[in-house]
C-alpha cells in the first residue's frame, strides 16, 4: 500500500508550514487560494519523499478535540473504530 499525501486542517497556515519546514525539512510548494469557498492550501514535500497537504479554512468550522479531554477520547476511539471497521482492517491493541 502507498499513501500518495495525508492531509491536516490549520488556523495558521503561514505557521504551520514554517513548524514543518524548520523541524522536518519541508519544502512548501505552490499555494493554492479558493477564494470562494475560503479554502487554503499548500503541499509539503519531505526529503524522504512524503507529502503533507496543510489546509485552513474561513467558511467551515472544523472539529476541535482538546489534547487529553475525554471527549476527544471518545470521538477518536469512536472516529478509529468506525475507519477500522469500513476497511476491514483489525483495530490495534490497547
Amino acid at each position: 500500500m502507498h499513501i500518495e499525501h495525508v492531509a491536516l486542517w490549520t488556523n495558521d497556515l503561514e505557521r504551520c508550514i514554517e513548524f514543518y519546514r524548520q523541524y522536518f525539512g519541508a519544502t512548501p510548494g505552490a499555494r493554492y487560494v479558493n477564494a470562494k469557498k475560503g479554502f487554503e492550501s499548500t503541499f509539503l514535500q519531505f526529503p524522504s519523499g512524503a507529502r503533507l497537504e496543510v489546509m485552513k479554512t474561513s467558511t467551515l468550522d472544523p472539529v476541535v478535540l482538546e489534547a487529553g479531554a475525554q471527549r476527544a477520547k471518545d470521538v477518536s476511539a469512536k472516529t478509529l473504530k468506525r475507519v477500522y471497521d469500513r476497511l476491514g482492517f483489525l483495530a490495534p491493541r490497547a
